[in-house]
């Protein structure tokens, strides 16, 4: 039995390929199939990343790596394409993620993020005075429906003095009969006509009187 602890870099680097190789292939003389192909690479990236890492300043490594992945990544592409559970297996056998390229791609500007930035601060304080608005709005509501209360009970007392409403059609739009003498203090009224004012709005076309004959 051989070991690799005293094996050179190649040495160590042509076994781990040939491991690769032996997950992936298809029969024993498989040397060209895709997977094969891509176990390859596989090998070659993983070594040269482990060498840009250690030699930071090597240009050439980072070249040959940038191709590897590139290569790499086009092979696996035509696989999607055409294999696609032969493209998640070969993924979870050889532990490495595809990622799909970019489709639209733009470079971060000063210009573009002081744009956003000031967007964003502007979206802020606009939701910001709408929620201030909204809370005023509903600490106002107690007193502006018992306004509205008084105001109905009062239009309705005053057509009924002048004859305009009867007292059989005396309820007024919210469903309270205002000239009854027995009608409801105005505190009791709050609650009906806000679910009033809270139902659908249900918008209804106007009745218009008939034309006379010859309006034409």
């Amino acid at each position: 039995m051989c070991s690799l602890q005293f094996a050179t870099k190649a040495e160590i680097i042509d076994e781990i390929r040939r491991q690769y190789i032996e997950r992936v292939q298809s029969h024993p003389l498989d040397d060209s199939s895709m997977e094969v192909r891509i176990a390859k690479l596989t090998t070659t990236i993983r070594s040269l990343q482990e060498h840009v890492q250690r030699v930071q300043r090597e240009v050439r490594g980072r070249v040959t790596l940038k191709h590897a992945i590139d290569r790499r990544h086009k092979f696996m592409k035509f696989m999607k394409r055409d294999d696609y559970e032969r493209f998640v297996w070969l993924q979870k056998t050889l532990n490495f993620e595809y990622k799909e390229p970019l489709r639209y791609y733009w470079y971060e500007t000063r210009r573009g993020t002081l744009k956003d930035k000031v967007q964003k601060y502007c979206d802020d304080i606009r939701v910001a005075r709408l929620k201030a608005f909204k809370d005023k709005l509903k600490s106002q509501q107690e007193d502006f429906l018992r306004e509205k209360a008084e105001k109905l009970k009062f239009i309705a007392e005053e057509e009924l003095a002048l004859g305009i409403r009867s007292e059989t059609d005396g309820a007024t739009s919210d469903g309270v009969d205002y000239t009854s003498k027995k009608s409801p203090p105005v505190e009791n009224t709050l609650l009906r006509i806000a679910r009033t004012a809270e139902g659908p709005v249900v918008l209804t076309s106007p009745v218009w009187p008939p034309r006379p004959d010859d309006a034409y």
